[in-house]
């Protein structure tokens, strides 16, 4: 082969890049199929691959029926197609924020999701329990600490009384007075709570028994913070 000379003209054919399909490029892909024009672009990947047929989201026909019945699946777009598909974004978003807590709840007890969420029910259980039974006795020190009523004087006019009486009863006429709820009432209802709140914590753990006892085990890392989670319930009782 000749080689070429300094003041030769050399030309260069430029090579055009061939493209390959499966590689993935930074285009932005528009959709095309008019199919989807009504629906919002982020139902979209959440569309099932089954189609929908009138009737609730839970309450679909089967199959058989729908052979049996000829029905036709409702089109992509149409109002209540994008119920449905609204319904499954709710119970998307839900899933998500609820997978989201397992992972936070997982970081702060370092154990496993499942473990985690059960510690997670059963500290927040027992301080409902505490702080009813905090607000039940905080009430009772509150009654306990009152100065006695002082007794009436018997020697009032009559007459003054009388008028008192009558101004008093126009004036609850004009206007509504709220419901007066007298310290046995508030001690019975707090305390109705405290019971509430402690068939909570036995229930609580008697389902968890029942249905889910892996989930009781305690890992021997898990014991200093449960004993120290449990001490400062004690105490604060």
């Amino acid at each position: 082969f000749s080689l070429p000379f300094p003041d030769q003209d050399i030309g260069i054919i430029p090579v055009q890049p061939v493209k390959d399909n499966n590689v993935p490029t930074d285009e932005l892909t528009v959709s095309t199929d008019p199919t989807f024009d009504k629906v919002p672009s982020y139902l979209i990947p959440l569309i099932p691959e089954d189609p929908f047929y009138a009737g609730g989201l839970l309450n679909q026909p089967s199959f058989m029926k729908i052979k049996k019945k000829k029905l036709q699946p409702l089109m992509v777009g149409s109002d209540a197609w994008l119920a449905h598909m609204e319904e499954i974004y709710k119970r998307h978003k839900a899933d998500k924020r609820h997978n989201e807590k397992l992972l936070a709840y997982s970081i702060k007890w370092d154990t496993d999701p499942d473990r985690a969420e059960y510690r997670e029910d059963s500290l927040m259980i027992l301080m409902e329990y505490t702080n009813a039974f905090h607000d039940y006795e905080l009430k009772k020190l509150e009654i306990a600490s009152r100065p006695p009523c002082l007794p009436v004087t018997k020697n009032m006019n009559k007459k003054k009384q009388k008028k008192k009486n009558k101004q008093a009863d126009n004036a609850s006429t004009s206007t509504p007075m709220p419901a007066i709820v007298t310290d046995k009432e508030m001690l019975e209802e707090l305390h109705s709570q405290v019971l509430n709140y402690d068939h909570g914590v036995y229930d609580h753990y008697r389902q968890a028994r029942q249905y889910q006892p892996e989930v009781m085990l305690i890992l021997l890392k898990d014991v200093p913070i449960l004993m120290a989670t449990w001490t400062y319930i004690t105490v604060f009782i």
